[in-house]
C-alpha cells in the first residue's frame, strides 16, 4: 500500500486550489487544513475498510470480562467488529455469536451464570462496550479481531495509507471542504472526487487475487468444530 505524509498531501492540497502558503491567518488557516485533511482521511479508510470486507484493516486485542458484570470496554479506536472468540481453554476456542432478540429476551433474564453451562452470546449497546448474555460469573478471555478508526495525522512526517494515484479523491474532499468555507463553487471538485471514488471503489474491491473467495461456514458445526458440538449438545440434552 502506498503512503503519503501529512506534508505532501496539505501542499497537493494548496497546489491544487493554488492557495498562498497555510498560516495562522490564511483561510483556511494551518490548523483548519489540518483538520480539513482529517476528516477526510477518517472518510476515506471507511471507505476502503467497506470495500475491502473483513481481509484488511483489523488487528486483535484480547478482552477479559469481569465477574457480575453485563459489559466489557472495546479497544481504543474500535470501528467495526469482525468477531468474537471466547478463549475457553487451551486448544479450544468457541466463537461467540450475537444475540438475536430471542437470545437477548431469554438470556438478559438470567442471573451471572457460567459460561461453561449456557453458551454466550454478545450484543451492542450505547456507547464503547460490549454487553455479554448471560452476565459471566467468572473473568472470561476473549479474544476480538476489529478493524480499527485511522489515528489521526499531526507530524509532517506521519504518513496516510493510500493506493495509487487515490490521494486524489482525498486531495478533491477536502477542496470541496475549502471551497464552502470560502463560499465558492466546489462543483469541479465534486465531480472530479465522485469520479475518482467510483475508480478507487472499483479498484479496491479485492487486493488479493491470487485465490477465490472463502466460503464462510456460519453452522453451529463451523462455528464450534465437532468435539465442541457434541460437547454443548451432550450438556443440554
Amino acid at each position: 500500500m502506498r503512503t503519503i505524509t501529512f506534508a505532501t498531501l496539505r501542499e497537493a492540497i494548496r497546489t491544487r486550489y493554488d492557495l498562498p502558503t497555510f498560516s495562522t491567518t490564511s483561510k483556511p488557516s494551518t490548523l483548519q487544513i489540518n483538520a480539513m485533511i482529517n476528516a477526510s482521511a477518517s472518510r476515506f479508510s471507511g471507505m476502503l475498510c467497506a470495500a475491502y470486507g473483513d481481509d484488511y484493516f483489523t488487528t486483535t486485542a484480547t478482552l477479559a470480562t469481569t465477574a457480575s458484570v453485563a459489559t466489557t470496554a472495546l479497544p481504543t479506536g474500535f470501528y467495526k467488529l469482525r468477531s468474537l472468540i471466547w478463549l475457553r481453554g487451551a486448544d479450544d476456542p468457541v466463537v461467540v455469536r450475537r444475540a438475536s432478540i430471542d437470545d437477548y429476551a431469554r438470556l438478559s433474564l438470567l442471573t451471572a451464570r457460567a459460561w461453561t453451562s449456557e453458551m454466550p452470546r454478545y450484543r451492542f449497546t450505547v456507547g464503547s462496550v460490549v454487553t455479554w448474555l448471560p452476565t459471566p460469573s467468572a473473568v472470561y478471555s476473549v479474544a476480538c479481531t476489529y478493524s480499527k478508526t485511522p489515528v489521526d495525522l499531526s507530524a509532517d512526517g506521519d504518513t496516510a495509507e493510500v493506493g495509487p494515484g487515490w490521494d486524489e479523491w482525498l486531495v478533491n474532499d477536502v477542496c470541496v471542504k475549502i471551497a464552502q468555507m470560502r463560499e465558492e463553487d466546489p462543483s469541479v471538485y465534486m465531480s472530479e472526487r465522485a469520479d475518482l471514488e467510483r475508480h478507487v471503489m472499483s479498484e479496491s474491491v479485492d487486493r488479493d487475487e491470487s485465490e477465490p473467495s472463502a466460503v464462510r461456514d456460519v453452522s453451529r458445526r463451523g462455528l464450534m468444530g465437532d468435539h465442541q458440538l457434541r460437547d454443548w449438545i451432550t450438556r443440554h440434552e
